[in-house]
């Protein structure tokens, strides 16, 4: 009667561990780039957004708005109809 074991051996899985740390070695530094990435490119949508509720805000109001960045937080002003007006000044319009 013959027994069979079944599982891995010793050397197999120091293999196995191995292969991991070495796939580890370059997928941790990718990952850190890619989250970067995509929250430097959340960023820039959220700016163009802001840009874009400024315009359509100014177009519907037919004033001047001012887009401005406080405490990382981004402001629309309205500034009113003047052209020299301080961009930052004026009655708050949206906080972001």
């Amino acid at each position: 009667m013959e027994v069979k074991c079944k599982g891995f051996t010793l050397i197999e899985f120091l293999i196995v561990i191995g292969i991991l740390v070495i796939l580890s070695t370059f997928a941790i530094p990718a990952w850190d780039r890619f989250v970067e990435i995509n929250r430097f490119n959340s960023d820039i949508m959220a700016v163009e957004y802001t840009i874009n509720r400024a315009k359509i805000t100014a177009m519907s109001k037919t004033t001047n708005v001012g887009v401005c960045r406080r405490d990382n937080k981004i402001l629309i002003y309205d500034v009113g109809f003047e052209r020299g007006a301080t961009p930052c000044e004026g009655t708050l319009l949206f906080e972001f």
